[in-house]
């Protein structure tokens, strides 16, 4: 009787975690850089940097980088949440290991998702004063 509750211990374990949020997690370091460096980046999450700069972010978080510097025209970028390379070997493992329960928990958590791209990194044109 013990083995078979260890068996369904291990069954239920595997059946409700997801491959992808096992080995890469739910969270990404987005790299953030300008040329010139120095400039403001306001996430469109309501955090800001100056960069150069990493914030974590959920993997599942698309948004929008407004950057800003004195003397330079305003620059924006916008990162998105996508399925890539890792993420779908991920949800590709919960095919033969996590079964469905695991393919929902990866979906869900945003574990199968990349931040792209990353790192962001924007040329700033500097304001033209007209001499």
């Amino acid at each position: 009787m013990r083995s078979l509750f260890v068996l369904v211990i291990i069954t239920l374990t595997f059946q409700f975690s997801g491959c992808a949020t096992i080995t890469r997690g739910t969270s990404e370091l987005l790299v953030i850089e300008s040329v010139p460096s120095g400039a403001v980046a306001r996430l469109s999450n309501g955090k800001i940097c100056i960069t150069p700069c990493s914030i974590a972010l959920s993997r599942k978080e698309s948004l929008n980088i407004v950057f800003e510097k004195e003397g330079y025209e305003i620059g924006s970028a916008t990162v998105s949440s996508e399925t890539l390379g890792a993420g779908g070997a991920g949800m590709a493992g919960n095919v033969l290991i996590g079964g469905l329960g695991g393919i929902i928990t990866d979906s869900v958590s945003g574990a199968a998702k990349s931040l792209t791209p990353n790192p962001v990194k924007i040329y700033l044109n500097k304001i033209d004063l007209g001499d």
